[in-house]
């Protein structure tokens, strides 16, 4: 076969199969000095040819994802950065005996590997490619790459004994994606939903291995011991579950929140407090990774949640349109795309990436409920409470259940609780009066306190105390915002303390947005936060 006779889309597919193949054969020579393999001796020619033919392509361990050559030297010009495979080749197109070559040398590499493989009796190798949407540009060479992925995965654990090689993506990069033998992928493909029970025990698995736990007390026990077993009157798994959209690592994200929180508190457990005051950090983050998970597809998000700022917690779609037709010539201008897309294209666009969902008798349903759901035929929507803190959407709602009752057990240690993700102890002590004194602060230079920090919160608090339009509810929430401004205050300099400030000045943003104009807290936040954000050099 001649390398100048391959098409593109072939291109992409046999450059994958060479790199997989190379990865598979790292991964088998590592085991080869670790097992103890009957008959190897009769494929040492196999193995020695193996070897003399990666080196001649400059291949080798440590250096294979970082430098792809060999074959992948003469394909078209493409990065690849993810899965531990990265890297940049420039295709040329040559007629030289070696490039001619180089696919009956593929071939040759397959054939004696799958001999090689076949000595495996129990051992398998499996190879996990994660992290693709990282390179994901929505253009047709990404598309190729993706594709010549798939498609080189599918060939090889069609072609090698002992192997398994699966690729993680995106279901909405999956569904772009066009070439001739797709419906024989879309037969293997598994898209991966997560249930309550799921989610659940996941965390409860991540307490176990970190916490050495063992087996004999229910899920619910373990939780009661991490986590208070309620939040606003809520289980509080499922008031974090709520906050999220049904995936493991915004699950993972919020816990770890919560503990890092009541660890810098010494709380013996994840509070009710901490779990809010988590919700308030982590809202901010959910909106910002939002946006740059869809970043080329939708580059307009971060405008259309502005629209958002301090609304209503379900409208209809004439409200949202009174909003969207307000600020459409801006954004517009600033985000060409939006030409293309009338208010029931922006309103399904919301609902496809999980921040907006339809009220339906009296549940509230997201992209997750029901995938196929056509937003724009509902009469009422909801802004996903994940986004809810951030935007300062002052009511509260609660995602549909469809919550699965699961049964885990365990036997739980409550002095030995370690961190969800190996991030620590929650220290042992008993619980106190938390609340920040505004002569504890400290000016930037290091003396005792930064008059000006400390005069903007002391205003700010007493402004938040007498609003009238704020509920005893999100009044709280407010000074606790104040509170983690005053901690960070105490050194305004350091860079976690300039970021715990800048979640707390644009939630307190969010909060105040949804006053009137005429509201004194609102006149009062105007002046002040930008004045309080300039202090942390925000």
């Amino acid at each position: 076969m001649k390398v100048d006779s391959i098409n593109r889309e072939e291109l992409y597919l046999q450059t994958w199969r060479y790199i997989l193949l190379v990865k598979v054969w790292f991964e088998l020579d590592s085991l080869i000095n670790k097992l103890q393999i009957y008959d190897l001796y009769e494929f040492n020619n196999d193995i020695k040819s193996i070897r003399n033919f990666l080196t001649k392509q400059g291949e080798v361990e440590n250096d294979f994802g970082v430098n792809l050559s060999g074959l992948f030297r003469i394909f078209s010009k493409i990065s690849v950065s993810f899965a531990g495979v990265g890297g940049t080749a420039e295709f040329s197109q040559t007629k030289s005996e070696n490039d001619l070559n180089l696919m009956d040398a593929l071939i040759k590499f397959e054939a004696r590997l799958i001999k090689i493989l076949r000595l495996l009796n129990k051992t398998k190798i499996v190879i996990l490619i994660d992290k693709v949407d990282e390179v994901w540009d929505d253009t047709e060479e990404s598309k190729l790459m993706i594709s010549g992925l798939l498609r080189a995965t599918h060939f090889l654990n069609e072609s090698l004994p002992m192997t398994k090689i699966m690729v993680f993506l995106r279901s909405d990069i999956f569904d772009t994606l066009r070439f001739h033998d797709i419906d024989k992928l879309n037969s293997l493909a598994e898209r991966l939903t997560w249930s309550e029970a799921d989610l659940k025990q996941l965390i409860e698995n991540r307490l176990r291995i970190s916490a050495n736990l063992n087996f004999n007390r229910g899920s619910q026990e373990i939780w009661s011991q991490v986590f208070d077993k309620k939040v606003r009157s809520q289980d509080s798994f499922k008031y974090i579950l709520s906050r999220t959209l049904r995936r493991p690592r915004e699950t993972i994200q919020f816990c770890n929140k919560a503990l890092r929180i009541a660890q810098d508190a010494q709380h013996q457990v994840i509070t009710e407090d901490d779990i809010l005051s988590a919700e308030i950090q982590y809202s901010v983050e959910k909106l910002r990774d939002l946006s740059s998970e869809f970043l080329v597809q939708y580059p307009y998000l971060d405008g259309l949640y502005g629209l958002f700022q301090g609304f209503k917690l379900s409208f209809t779609r004439n409200e949202f349109e009174i909003r969207y037709q307000e600020a459409k010539d801006r954004l517009e201008r600033l985000y060409p795309k939006l030409q293309f897309l009338n208010i029931d294209g922006v309103l399904q666009t919301l609902y496809g990436i999980g921040f907006l969902g339809a009220e339906i008798d009296s549940a509230y349903v997201f992209f997750y409920n029901m995938p196929n759901l056509t937003l724009p035929q509902q009469e009422k929507y909801v802004v996903h409470p994940a986004f809810h803190a951030a935007l300062g959407i002052q009511q509260r709602v609660v995602a549909l259940d469809d919550f699965q009752k699961v049964t885990i057990t365990a036997d739980f240690d409550r002095k030995n609780i370690a961190g969800l993700i190996n991030v620590g102890n929650i220290r042992q002590v008993a619980f106190g009066d938390d609340l920040i004194r505004f002569s504890d602060l400290k000016k930037v230079d290091g003396s005792r306190y930064n008059p000006g920090i400390k005069e903007l919160l002391e205003q700010l608090k007493a402004a938040i105390e007498s609003e009238p339009n704020l509920n005893d509810q999100n009044k709280a929430k407010a000074l606790k915002l104040v509170e983690k401004l005053a901690v960070a205050g105490k050194a305004p300099q350091e860079e976690a303390m300039k970021e715990n400030a800048d979640t707390a000045v644009l939630a307190l943003k969010g909060m105040i947005s949804g006053l009137s104009d005429a509201a004194k807290l609102a006149e009062a936040g105007k002046t002040l936060l930008p004045m309080i954000a300039h202090v942390f050099g925000l």
